[in-house]
Formats: structure tokens, sequence, C-alpha cells
């Protein structure tokens, strides 16, 4: 397969790092120069120059064929013996993994032209940089690379970029598939991820693993380069020599059917693609070095906010990685169940700061911490099939009231007696306009055992020629607004409370005139609210709390003007 950089800036780690030493060692020129033609590369002439990698079990020989292009000026023995050991090194860390097993690779040859041989097709994008030429699949133990200088960068790129070609030669000598028909998604991806082996830190497989679609299977990922992040997590879970095992049984066509037949054959390759499908809506893909991989941020499907009762869905298709997130507001105890009775894909859920969970396929969930404030709650799924299946799973999310005080109520000191209790305010001729009266109200009861039950209304009514209609006489409008909501009161330190709870909005209009009397009311869903506050022993009275809970006109008609009331 060939290496293209296409559209993406390679990093030069080189120019700012500076090269990696190579050990120097004589580099000697070959007896003779055979004709390429006999050697792998299908076309080619014996003009030019050989060169042998000395002291090495293996023959490793590098070309420099006159006919593709004159050797580059500058050229030295340091440029020559930083390939050969760069395919030594290849070469020992392959067989130390297990990933090289026999018939093993010893015999490569490497040419190094400036041009493209054979020319590059019309259709061919982005610039190619190396290729293994051999299509003859003979499994003898040899293999010729092409490294082609203008689309080369030196140092660290060319290294990774050689240890990727080197990769290409092992797997058609040990694992057998029909290399120049085989699927170029597991090919490319897991040469990335061999090379990364060699290289631990170089990280040029990042700029692979950033271009992964999370929509699209992951055989079908472009040229292939991106899977490279699918197996460096299964690489993670199995090992390399299970790695090698499972790549044996690779397919050996591009065919899309020939994938999901073989795929969902493979013992365990569900479970493998599901623990990947967590790793990536995680973005948390450990890379060989120890760190974690670059790649693209997850996009959920849907993503979306809950509050009260729900149903939804959760859709896969299969072995593409499904992602879904929603954010339950607080004071609410929330379950989700599966409502499906039919085959299910694999799917996960996980709380903030907490570790992914099985979807319980009976049973459901129940949310953690929710009567507490906002839980967002993440979803992975997941499926494996012989054909390209789409699966979906309906769930409810139930909501009920919260039988206990929120987690952090009950490790907090109890509630001081001088806030246990019921109060009512009430204020008339607010002021306003004129012919308007304004009335608000407020009541609140808060329990010994830290419940409350608050309610706030404004009111107001007015009557004057300014609402005239077309007929004659005065107009009168009444308007009223009503919030109610209930839940937990928390302590915070020595003068603080916390009002955690749901709330109800109502908003009514009634207008009486000579044309006729008109009445519109609307009500808001339930949501979240969360108030804090202070208080102060001793300042109450029987129609006033003792604490300064911002329950005041301006909070209704604030709430009415951003609801456009």
């Amino acid at each position: 397969m060939i290496r293209r950089l296409g559209t993406l800036a390679v990093l030069c780690l080189s120019c700012i790092l500076g090269a990696p030493e190579v050990a120097a060692q004589t580099v000697h020129r070959c007896d003779r120069m055979p004709a390429l033609s006999s050697v792998g590369y299908g076309v080619g002439t014996a003009s030019g120059e050989c060169y042998l990698w000395p002291g090495s079990s293996r023959e490793i020989r590098l070309y420099y064929p006159r006919e593709w292009g004159t050797p580059l000026a500058g050229d030295n023995n340091d440029r020559l013996a930083e390939i050969f050991a760069t395919v030594r090194d290849s070469l020992a860390t392959y067989t130390r993994s297990g990933l090289m097993t026999p018939p093993v690779t010893d015999r490569i040859s490497i040419a190094y032209t400036t041009n493209i041989v054979p020319p590059r097709p019309d259709d061919e994008e982005g610039l190619i940089t190396a290729a293994v030429t051999n299509s003859n699949n003979r499994r003898d133990g040899s293999c010729a690379i092409l490294l082609v200088h203008d689309g080369l960068p030196g140092g660290t790129a060319m290294q990774f970029t050689v240890a990727h070609e080197v990769f290409h030669c092992v797997q058609i000598n040990s694992y057998g598939q029909a290399y120049e028909d085989g699927g170029y998604w597991w090919q490319e991806g897991s040469a990335e991820f061999a090379a990364n082996l060699v290289y631990p830190t170089y990280d040029d497989e990042h700029f692979s693993a950033l271009q992964y679609v999370q929509d699209h299977a992951v055989f079908d990922q472009g040229l292939g380069y991106p899977a490279t992040i699918f197996f460096q997590s299964l690489s993670n879970k199995v090992g390399t020599r299970m790695l090698a095992k499972i790549l044996r049984r690779m397919p050996d066509t591009r065919d899309a059917g020939v994938q999901y037949t073989l795929l969902a054959g493979i013992t365990g390759f569900d479970q493998h693609f599901h623990e990947f499908t967590r790793e990536f809506v995680d973005r948390n893909v450990t890379d060989t070095s120890g760190g974690t991989m670059a790649q693209p941020n997850p996009r959920y499907r849907p993503r979306l906010r809950v509050e009260g009762d729900r149903d939804l869905e959760l859709e896969v298709t299969a072995y593409e990685v499904g992602a879904a997130e929603i954010t339950l507001a607080a004071g609410k105890k929330y379950s989700i169940a599966n409502t499906a009775s039919e085959e299910l894909p694999w799917v996960s859920y996980k709380e903030e700061g907490a570790d992914w969970q099985r979807f319980p396929p009976t049973t459901g969930f129940e949310v953690k911490r929710s009567c507490d404030g906002p839980v967002t709650v993440r979803f992975a799924m997941s499926a494996v099939s012989d054909q390209p299946d789409f699966f979906t799973m309906p769930v409810h999310v139930r909501a009920e009231d919260c039988d206990e005080p929120p987690p952090d109520c009950v490790a907090r000191n109890r509630l001081p007696r001088c806030v246990i209790g019921e109060w009512n305010v009430g204020l008339d001729d607010l002021g306003g306009e004129r012919g308007s009266y304004d009335q608000f109200k407020y009541h609140v009861i808060v329990h010994p055992d830290g419940k409350y039950e608050e309610t706030l209304e404004q009111s107001n009514s007015a009557t004057g020629p300014r609402f005239n209609g077309p007929g004659p006489g005065s107009v009168t409008m009444q308007s009223a607004v009503s919030a109610s909501s209930k839940g937990w009161v928390c302590r915070v330190g020595d003068k603080g409370l916390r009002f955690i709870g749901t709330q109800t909005i109502t908003h009514s209009q009634k207008m009486n005139s000579p044309s006729g009397d008109k009445t519109n009311s609307r009500s808001y869903p339930a949501s979240a609210v969360t108030t804090d506050t202070g208080f102060a022993c001793g300042t109450g009275s029987t129609t006033r709390p003792p604490f300064a809970h911002p329950a005041n006109i301006n909070i209704l008609q604030e709430r009415a003007r951003r609801l456009g009331l």
C-alpha cells in the first residue's frame, strides 16, 4: 500500500528536537546493481547504485536507480545508515511484539528515488511518500519498498514512514492475505499502529486518528489510516500477540459484504469494538507512549436536556460509534429503562465522575445525585452484525419527587429552629401606572425534616380609558403570575441556606370590555431551581421569615419579562 501526506501538515519534530542519533556504521556497496524488475519492482534496469547493510542476519538493500531520478546531492552515509537502522529496528520490534510470525520478512529491498514509478494515476490524491510495490504476494520473505524523496520529509517523519512500509512487508509474508486486493482499513490502520510501536513518541499516527469518522463503519475510514485508533485500543486490551491472530483473520477483499460477515464471525469482536466505542466517547484511547491519542470530539445524537418524564431513542448502525448525552434537571429522582423487547445493540452509560456501566437490558438503572443538582448521563452504543443493520433502543426517562434530601444536605448541619415554620407575606397597592393596582403574596413552609413548599403570586388589575377597545366605555385588564416550588432546604455554612427544588410558573390574563371578554392562560414545564440566601434568627416575625429569601415582586416581574409575558 502507499502512504500519502494528502493535505495534512506533517510536523517535523526533528526540526525542533533534532533527529534521533543513529549508530555510525559503514555502509557497503553491493557487488553489483541488479535489475529492479527482478527484485519486486516490476520495471527497472540495473542502472544505479546499490548499498548493503552489513552485520545483519537479514538482507537489507538500498537502491539508487538512476533512471528513476539521480540521487540527491548531500545524501551521505548518515542518511543511508538512518534508513537501514529504521528497517532493522522495525523488524526487531515486530518480532519482539509477536506481530511478525513465520514466514518472516528477511529480505527487504528499498528503492530511493525522486520520481514515482510507475507514474501516479490521475485520480490519485495527495502526495505519495512511500509504497510497497511487490504485488505478487510470494510470501517468500522478500519485500520491495519504494521511497519517494520529493514527498518524504526527513527525520522522524521519514523513520515513521519506513516503519509503516516495513509492516506492510510483514502483512504480506506473515498474514498472507491478498495484499493488493485486501481491505485498506485494516492494512493501513494496523501499519500506522505498528509504526507507533517502533517509535512511540513520534505520534505521526495522531494525524490519522484525528480523521476518524464515527458515523462511518470502522472498515469505511477513507484510505484506512484513521482506523489506527481502533487498532491501538484493541491492542491495549488484548496485546500485540492476540492482535496478530486477529489480523490473520481480516478480509482479503474490499467488498463491504465480506467485511460484515467476517468481522461478525471473530469471537469477541463485539466486545472489543464496544470497549473502543467507550474510549472514543471519552476521548481516552491510550497511546503506546502512555499518553492519550489525539482524536476528534464525539458527536452526540441525541444531545438534549430532560425535565420530567421523557421518551427517547438511542440509535446506532453496525460497526459505527454511537454516542448520546442527556442532562437531567435537578430536583427530581430519575430512572432510565429500556422499553424494547427485540435484540438490542451494546449500550453502556456513564454518569459524571463515575465509570462506564452496561445498560441493564430489563431493569434499567437509577440516576444518582439528580436530587442535588443537574446530572449529565452519556451513552456509548455499538453493534456488530453480518449485515448493515440499524439498531434502535427506545428508552423511557421517569422523574419522581425526591423522597430523601440531596446528599449535600445530609452532610451539613441541621437547620436552625428559627427557619422552621410557616409564613405568609402580603403586600397591596405596590404602585404602578395610574389606574393600576398591584398585589403581591408570598407563602412558604419549611418543615422540620428540611422539605419546603413555596408560592409566589403577583396580580395586577387596571381600568381606564387607555385600554379602550373599538366600542365605547372602559376596559379592565387583570393579569396574574404565580410560581410554585418545592424541594429541600440545606444549611450552607453558619449563616447560609440553599433552596433546591423544582418550580412551575403559570401566567393568566383576563380582559373585560364592552366588545366582550377574553381569557388567556399559560403554564410552563417544571424546571430546576437552586437559590442561596442568608438567615438571621431573631429578625423574623409572624408574617416575615428570618431568612432573606429573594421572594419579592422584582423576582416575579423579572421572570415574567424573560418569559415574554
